[in-house]
């Protein structure tokens, strides 16, 4: 789409645009600007890497030249063949640099992979219990987990004698902090990737 209209924008000219026609090329060349200069710095920020942005910078470059070369003439099915081509080659690459990164970022794999060798002997019991993330829990863990009600029930579970492993919510544990220092327990946070649960044992071992 930003091939296309700007192609059309470049293709008509100056002279023949009226005042709000022009108000939006001028829109349309700030958010150009912004986009080469501004987003390729905060995604070489946001994802740790500067391959990424170098690539989005080049997409839109080649777009800009695209649009140039077609300046003065309306785009042809040549023309477009290109731009299309062009688009879909930058997008492809983009996503194979990208998504290995995002997916790292978002994922609770290496959660449970620091978590899963601290079970051995325990119950697992969870505080979460929504559709979206209990079965989640349940699918990486492989094994049936117990459902609570609520915050009480979990803390009556860490300060009884049975060695369980409680599972909560990240964000929530972290708000309510002080109503979980009654009883003694360890906390296991994720290592990496998405901060979805927290591991909470009622004893060090």
């Amino acid at each position: 789409v930003a091939v296309l209209v700007a192609v059309e924008l470049f293709a008509s000219r100056p002279g023949d645009l009226r005042p709000w026609q022009r108000l939006l090329v001028i829109a349309n060349l700030v958010v150009v600007v912004l986009a080469v200069t501004v987003l390729p710095l905060v995604l070489a920020w946001r994802f740790g890497g500067v391959s990424f942005a170098v690539l989005f910078s080049l997409c839109v470059a080649g777009t800009l030249a695209l649009a140039w070369r077609q300046q003065g003439r309306l785009a042809g099915t040549s023309s477009l063949l290109a731009a299309a081509s062009f688009a879909t080659a930058g997008l492809a690459a983009a996503l194979w640099l990208g998504v290995p990164r995002i997916d790292a970022e978002r994922s609770t794999l290496p959660f449970f992979e620091e978590v899963r060798p601290l079970l051995e002997g325990r119950r697992p019991a969870s505080t979460i219990v929504d559709d979206r993330r209990f079965p989640l829990l349940q699918w990486y863990l492989d094994r049936p987990v117990r459902a609570l009600a609520g915050r009480a029930e979990a803390l009556t579970l860490l300060a009884g004698d049975e060695s369980v492993a409680v599972f909560a919510s990240a964000h929530g544990y972290a708000r309510t902090l002080r109503k979980w220092a009654g009883v003694p327990h360890r906390s296991v946070p994720a290592p990496s990737g998405k901060e979805t649960f927290v591991l909470l044992l009622n004893d060090s071992r």
